[in-house]
């Protein structure tokens, strides 16, 4: 992993605070590019970072466990730190030039990343609280500020057993992000996770269609297909189950499944879901292999539109599982770079 200071978000990079991290999937330059060789941190450890533009060489700080961490965050003036979330929130809010990691991250596609929340990865979560930190540095087109993603504290529990996820209910957990995509992703995108059903929670699969409304009842939606209101305007979005997968769009009056796959999904293994939208058209991967390529939609935009993960509005149906990563790409990623995005991260998933 490599270290540079930065405000902005730069390719090929992960983003937490004022720092960028390499991950791997980028030529980074020579000394004096900025970047600086960081330290992997010890298992079941972490390696604390400090940058600043007046001295962009990072002081590194590595703790073998959750008492040396606590006591360098103490050090570096913390006050009320007594658990290892107390420290994981306040060296990850507490100055814009210091974070803190617990594993070098893995070397999936960052170029084109907009959005990526990762509950392995204290960055994102800092094993406390209801919000869920996005890791692109990614300005929203519609607010003018950086993505934020709360979740709501009942239906919704963190899980440190079952790779470091969050668990939905299938009624009310739902992930909420605060930015609107439909300006600035427009028919070519990505949008995926790592999530598991539950055993029982299944779907009812419906026919593929452009015209017909079937998305309103029977779905677990991964990501809640937003209503934009307006009829030249679909919001994508992605129902899982362990029966199988579908695609929805929805605007007024329109919610059909463009995309609809049958096939066991298990509910003891993670599996990797992206959805591929290219000119309008999806296609679905799962663990990084093309299963089906779905129908064209007919509006005239088409979009991710607010990320809701787990769910959305619960008449139509809500994700009952867990849920590990989301990623959104501002592109339609290849198949080898969905398959590089499946391959960097499926030991963490016992692959």
């Amino acid at each position: 992993m490599v270290v540079k200071y930065s405000t902005t978000a730069v390719n090929n990079t992960i983003k937490t605070n004022s720092i960028v991290l390499g991950n791997g999937t980028g030529d980074y330059g020579p000394p004096g590019s900025g970047f600086w060789a960081g330290i992997t941190p010890p298992a079941s450890g972490y390696t604390i970072y400090t940058v600043s533009e007046a001295r962009p060489e990072p002081s590194i700080v590595v703790a073998n466990n959750d008492t040396e961490a606590i006591y360098f965050a103490k050090s570096f003036g913390g006050t009320n730190i007594v658990t290892i979330q107390d420290t994981l929130l306040y060296l990850i809010t507490g100055s814009t030039g210091t974070t803190i990691v617990n594993m070098e991250y893995p070397g999936i596609v960052a170029n084109g990343l907009t959005m990526n929340l990762d509950a392995a990865f204290v960055p994102s979560y800092p094993r406390t609280g209801n919000r869920w930190y996005d890791l692109t540095g990614h300005i929203s087109g519609s607010t003018g500020i950086p993505n934020i993603c709360t979740f709501q504290t009942t239906g919704t529990t963190y899980n440190t057993v079952t790779n470091q996820s969050f668990i939905f209910d299938g009624i009310i957990g739902t992930l909420y992000a605060n930015m609107d995509f439909s300006d600035e992703i427009r028919n070519n995108f990505s949008f995926g996770a790592w999530a598991m059903p539950d055993s029982g929670a299944t779907i009812v699969l419906k026919a593929e269609s452009t015209v017909i409304v079937a998305g309103t009842t029977g779905q677990r939606y991964l990501f809640y297909p937003y209503n934009s209101g307006l009829a030249d305007r679909g919001g994508v979005g992605l129902a899982v189950g362990t029966n199988g997968a579908q695609v929805m769009e929805h605007s007024a009056g329109y919610m059909p499944c463009l995309l609809s796959y049958s096939t066991t999904i298990s509910f003891s293994l993670f599996t990797h879901f992206m959805v591929v939208y290219t000119n309008k058209q999806p296609s679905l991967y799962i663990n990084g292999s093309l299963v089906r390529t779905g129908l064209t939609s007919p509006r005239t935009f088409v979009s991710p539109m607010y990320i809701a993960a787990g769910g959305g509005y619960l008449p139509y149906g809500t994700f009952k599982g867990k849920i590990s990563t989301v990623t959104v790409y501002n592109r339609s990623l290849s198949t080898a770079e969905v398959l590089q995005n499946f391959n960097a991260a499926k030991p963490q998933f016992g692959y």
